[in-house]
C-alpha cells in the first residue's frame, strides 16, 4: 500500500449541492457485489443506482450523459475500469463522495506495465470536472517520468480538490490544452505539473512538493 500525504489545502466538495442531470453511483464493495474490489465480477443488477452501483468508474462514464454526475463512494479503486479512465469528451462531473482521503485511484503502473489515472483527450472543456480523488501509482511507457497521474491532450477540463502522489508527473497538459487546476495537492511525484506544446494551465489554491 502506497503512503499518501496531505498538506493544509482546503478541499471544498459539492456535498449538499443540487446537481444538474442524473446522478450515477460507483462503489467497489457494495453489499450486492459478489466479489468486492474486482470489477470483472459485478452485481447482476448493476445499473448505477444507489441500490445497485457500478463497481468501475469507466462503466459509470459510459452510462453518463452530458450534465450527469458520477459519485464514487469511499474505497481504493484498482484494475481495469478504474485506471486509464477516459471521459469520452462528455461534459460530466466525476467526484468522490467524501474527498481524496477516502477515495483512492491506485493505477498500479510501472514502466513494464504502464497505466494512467485519467486521460482527457476527447476535447473536454471546463464543464468536464474531476473532483476529490487521490491518484497514485501512475506510470507511462512513452513518458516514463511524466504524465502518469492525469494527462490532458487537446482538452481543457477542470481538475479540482484532488491529490496526485507517487506518480510520474502529477499532471501533464499538451497539444494546446488549457486546463483549470484548482485546490489540488501534487506531492512526491517525479515532476509536478507540466504544460507543453502551446498548452497552458490555470493554477490556483494548490500545493506542490
Amino acid at each position: 500500500m502506497r503512503s499518501v500525504m496531505f498538506c493544509s489545502a482546503v478541499f471544498v466538495l459539492a456535498c449538499g449541492v443540487a446537481l444538474a442531470g442524473e446522478t450515477i453511483y460507483v462503489d467497489d464493495d457494495a453489499p450486492r457485489d459478489p466479489r468486492p474490489g474486482d470489477p470483472s465480477v459485478s452485481d447482476p443488477l448493476e445499473d448505477g443506482s444507489i441500490e445497485h452501483p457500478f463497481d468501475a468508474i469507466q462503466e459509470a462514464i459510459y452510462a453518463a450523459a452530458d450534465e450527469d454526475t458520477v459519485v464514487v463512494r469511499d474505497g481504493t479503486y484498482t484494475g481495469d475500469g478504474n485506471r486509464d479512465i477516459d471521459f469520452l469528451g462528455k461534459a460530466i462531473t466525476v467526484m468522490s463522495q467524501n474527498g481524496p482521503e477516502n477515495c483512492i485511484i491506485d493505477c498500479e503502473g510501472s514502466y513494464q506495465e504502464p497505466h494512467l489515472g485519467f486521460y482527457f483527450h476527447g476535447g473536454e472543456d471546463t464543464s468536464t470536472i474531476l473532483d476529490g480523488f487521490t491518484i497514485t501509482g501512475g506510470a507511462n511507457y512513452d513518458y516514463p517520468d511524466r504524465g502518469a497521474g492525469i494527462r490532458c491532450h487537446e482538452s481543457s477540463p477542470t481538475i479540482r480538490n484532488n491529490a496526485m502522489t507517487a506518480n510520474g508527473n502529477g499532471i501533464l497538459c499538451y497539444g494546446s490544452s488549457a486546463t483549470t487546476i484548482r485546490n489540488n495537492i501534487v506531492a512526491l511525484n517525479v515532476t509536478g505539473i507540466a504544460a507543453e506544446d502551446d498548452s497552458s494551465a490555470t493554477l490556483s489554491h494548490h500545493c506542490v512538493y
